[in-house]
């Protein structure tokens, strides 16, 4: 509803204008300042991430030795219970 109680025939002084624009540097600076780390932030995420993706690496591959050993002294004990 703001729309349309503004006047879109205006015409701004050279002072409003002024002030209108230095607004907007003000509001690009903080823009500037929130979107500047995030390289540096994303960076850390891809070192952490390949951290984690060398440590399920390493979990699969112990899980993979394990479950034919754990088959073999399952399979050993069935056999000793006689089942």
């Amino acid at each position: 509803m703001q729309n349309k109680e503004r006047k879109t025939d205006r015409i701004f002084s050279g002072t409003e204008v002024g002030t209108l624009v230095e607004s907007l540097r003000a509001d690009f600076r903080t823009v500037a300042e929130v979107v500047a780390p995030i390289p540096e932030r994303l960076t850390a995420v891809e070192v952490r991430l390949t951290h984690v993706e060398n440590r399920l690496i390493s979990v699969e591959d112990v899980i993979r030795v394990a479950i034919p050993s754990l088959s073999n002294r399952v399979s050993t004990l069935e056999t000793k219970a006689g089942v």
